[in-house]
């Protein structure tokens, strides 16, 4: 973002660096990173494609890396992963970047989702993008959105934008993406997504849900999928560990049904 739409690092500063890899890599590179003196922030992130995590992140010093297999939260479909790839470009400095069509995608997905960073932050980002944009840019973003059925979310986000006085989103574009279709799962992610307040009950069942669709319902993949996950985000190195927090996390859901989680 710094070099390709801000022109400046200072405008545009980050704490770390996204590089995103294809799954079948993700050994591998992680492999690399270790020989070249990064160490993992937390957990062991080998069997993280097993699992609904996206991503890892590994520190050298003061320096972070998040390591990427997907490129956010959502699940992309096999077609948009591979045109994510074709679709990349060469920046003048010879990093290797995602077309703009993909990074708005990312930028407005990630945007509507609870974070810690200041909205303004996501705002700036798009319409940074956005002033890059030219009819085929906007072509190419409309085909993702059909093939992902996620026109609902990014629907809000454009008129945001629009509403707001941000950028002038074209009427016809708006028009488009609503005439396009939501999944459940989208929507449904979508909604825990933006909650300051949430039941981790929740979470953990959409969490499975998830897994279990991604694993073609195949029970054992799914079992090994859901042990991955929840070892990493509990961070226990063992199936025996990860019993022992299940069950205390299970009596705590009994004796407190209405809990919830303040993500702070």
């Amino acid at each position: 973002f710094s070099e390709r739409y801000y022109k400046d690092y200072g405008a545009r500063p980050a704490f770390d660096i996204d590089l995103h890899i294809k799954e079948q890599d993700w050994k591998e590179s992680i492999s690399v990173l270790y020989a070249m003196g990064w160490v993992s922030k937390f957990g062991n992130p080998y069997d993280l494609p097993n699992s609904d995590i996206h991503a890892h992140t590994f520190e050298n010093g003061k320096l972070e890396i998040d390591l990427h297999y997907r490129v956010n939260h959502y699940h992309f479909t096999n077609q948009t992963k591979e045109q994510i790839w074709e679709s990349r470009q060469r920046s003048p400095n010879d990093f290797i970047l995602l077309s703009s069509p993909v990074e708005l995608l990312i930028t407005l997905l990630h945007g509507l989702s609870f974070n810690l960073i200041p909205s303004i932050r996501w705002v700036a980002d798009s319409v940074m993008i956005l002033k890059t944009f030219s009819p085929k840019e906007w072509e190419r973003f409309v085909s993702i959105i059909k093939e992902e059925e996620n026109a609902a979310i990014i629907s809000i986000a454009l008129n945001y934008l629009k509403d707001n006085e941000f950028y002038p989103v074209p009427s016809e574009i708006i028009q488009r993406v609503d005439q396009l279709n939501t999944s459940k799962l989208n929507h449904k992610f979508f909604l825990l997504g933006i909650r300051k307040n949430i039941n981790d009950f929740k979470i953990a069942t959409f969490s499975i849900y998830r897994i279990s669709k991604s694993n073609n319902w195949n029970p054992l993949k799914t079992i090994i999928a859901i042990s991955n996950h929840y070892k990493y985000l509990w961070a226990v190195n063992n199936n025996w560990k990860l019993m022992i927090v299940l069950i205390r996390r299970l009596m705590d859901k009994v004796f407190n049904p209405k809990r919830v989680i303040t993500r702070d």
